[in-house]
């Protein structure tokens, strides 16, 4: 999106009000400035830039809230969890498996072992969570910046039933 963009209008007002806000707030007046020109482009990386650090480095517990943020303030998406569900899996019981495993690896993680032993099956079936949230958001990132820019950034994926 970022690459392809020639002026900001691809983006989302959201993304560009969050991006123009340190200017906006600055106590020089004359930082507006940084905006003119191809200087809107500075901005918008500069605010990726933070962004991305604001919220990868919790991404270790990458809970639905945390994960929709970081979209929203990144490249305007609402919501994409509301694309985590597939045949016999709800969005909210999709939420549910991922906090699950958020609160076992932390057990393991913060605890260095869990209250029960953690099972071959429940690895396997945390993998199957894993790869499905993935390709369920890939693909509606992929979407999303298509309706936005008029290219698909990259191929659609499958996992199994899910895609």
């Amino acid at each position: 999106m970022f690459k392809e963009a020639d002026t900001p209008d691809v983006f989302p007002s959201k993304v560009l009000v969050c991006a123009s806000e340190k200017l906006l707030n600055s106590a020089n007046k004359k930082d507006i400035w940084a905006l003119s020109g191809d200087g809107w482009k500075s901005v918008l990386a500069d605010h990726r830039k933070e962004v991305i650090s604001r919220f990868i480095g919790k991404l270790n517990t990458p809970r639905q809230s945390q994960v929709d943020e970081l979209f929203l303030q990144l490249i305007g998406l609402k919501s994409i969890s509301s694309s985590w569900h597939w045949k016999g899996k709800t969005k909210k019981k999709a939420v549910e498996s991922l906090s699950n495993l958020i609160t076992l690896r932390g057990s393991i993680a913060h605890r260095v072992k869990t209250s029960k032993s953690v099972t071959k099956s429940e690895v396997e079936r945390n993998i199957q969570i894993c790869m499905r949230l993935s390709v369920l958001s890939s693909n509606a990132c992929a979407i999303y910046l298509q309706k936005s820019t008029g290219k698909y950034p990259w191929n659609r994926f499958t996992y199994k039933a899910t895609g």
